[in-house]
């Protein structure tokens, strides 16, 4: 009788599937909250950013946070050429050139010292309490999610998908607000946070695997939804997106 075994055993050379990169739960509850108190923060360090940039009359405040002490800075002041009128006389500059010597830009900042630069101090503060409300991991509580490992390619920044690599699995249209990195000559990692997105009226939020596809942290109040699901409603978000997009701009008078 011929021995069969070879041919029934499980067959273990072939590749594994990688685990999917995240799981996508829909937010309800304290979630929600959580999720509309991350938008609102980003609002208020938005408009704190842009009125201390018009009070010096600049284009942008540039600002970074310190990983040794976790402050907030804001480092330097971002002016066009138009601008190079408004930049305070007693400020240390440095100015852009471009090939031909021509003025591109000027970043600007007090001296350390100087009233400017107390002042800066202490409107800084006010940005960095908006800043700590704008991650998920620090309203959900759940601590900073880990970098990912990210081989050579190119890779897919939609916030539905399934895979890292471009192509490499299902993904939507809509881009993910996190801007990470487009692709790499070689191996890298990235950071890889809690993200969420509003599409059809609920909030999503996508939540980075383990090595073995399970969620590293389950928000209060959610449901896990399926992949099939969510690209279902990444495709019909956009195309209420492009219909709002639509009516906005369309003159009834023309």
């Amino acid at each position: 009788m011929p021995d069969n075994s070879a041919t029934n055993a499980p067959d273990t050379d072939k590749p594994q599937a990688a685990p999917p990169p995240y799981t996508y739960f829909r937010a309800d509850g304290l979630a929600q909250e959580q999720v509309e108190t991350v938008r609102a923060a980003q609002k208020e360090f938005d408009k704190l950013k842009k009125d201390i940039a018009k009070r010096f009359g600049a284009n942008d405040a540039m600002c970074w946070l310190d990983r040794d002490t976790r402050r907030l800075r804001i480092d330097s002041f971002h002016y066009t050429p138009a601008q190079e009128k408004n930049v305070p006389a007693h400020w240390e500059t440095q100015r852009q050139t471009g090939s031909n010597g021509e003025l591109q830009a000027i970043f600007a900042h007090p001296p350390a010292g100087a009233p400017d630069d107390f002042f800066l101090i202490d409107y800084a503060g006010l940005m960095q309490r908006a800043s700590r409300r704008m991650r998920l991991e620090n309203t959900l509580g759940c601590g900073d999610m880990p970098m990912k490992e990210l081989p050579a390619g190119s890779y897919e920044t939609a916030f539905v998908r399934e895979s890292h690599i471009k192509s490499a699995g299902r993904a939507g249209h809509i881009q993910q607000n996190f801007v990470g990195l487009y692709g790499s000559g070689s191996p890298c990692r990235s950071g890889d946070p809690i993200d969420a997105m509003q599409m059809m009226g609920s909030w999503y939020i996508r939540v980075p695997n383990d090595e073995k596809g399970q969620p590293r942290f389950t928000p209060p109040d959610s449901t896990a939804v399926p992949m099939a699901e969510m690209i279902k409603l990444d495709t019909e978000e956009r195309a209420a997106r492009f219909a709002r997009m639509q009516s906005s701009s369309f003159d009834p008078q023309i």
